[in-house]
């Protein structure tokens, strides 16, 4: 029986709950309309934008992409995979920002150093020509 729309289904036309304990069968109708209801939500990083069992407080880790594959229609599943790439993409982004920040600050904090010395230097060369 499907956790959310309660009708009575075939495991083949379905998907049951990761977690192997829980009894969370989910029909493919709604295991659409939820990846749907995620889609319109937008990218989310939880659990790396991959698709988890939608009951309340339930903390299966996400369904097996093969088993979605199987069950999901090409264009959904297709859909599925290109939130888990934009996901993996914003987390790469942010990656490199904070890598380039990084580099940035490093690099400004070096030339500045270096400008200081250069400065000082300059200021001990002038006091030596003046004496």
């Amino acid at each position: 029986t499907c956790c959310v729309c309660y009708e009575d289904m075939k495991l083949k036309d379905g998907v049951d709950c990761p977690s192997g304990e829980a009894q969370h069968f989910l029909c493919t109708m709604c295991l659409e309309s939820h990846l749907n209801a995620l889609a319109e939500e937008g990218p989310t990083a939880r659990n790396r934008g991959r698709l988890q069992c939608p009951m309340p407080g339930c903390v299966a880790p996400a369904y097996p992409d093969a088993l979605l594959a199987q069950r999901l229609s090409s264009a959904v599943y297709q859909q599925y995979q290109g939130r888990i790439f934009h996901v993996r993409e914003v987390e790469l982004v942010a990656e490199l920002n904070q890598q380039f920040n990084a580099e940035l600050q490093r690099q400004v904090a070096q030339a500045q150093e270096q400008a200081r010395q250069e400065l000082e230097q300059r200021s001990q060369d002038a006091q030596v020509q003046r004496h």
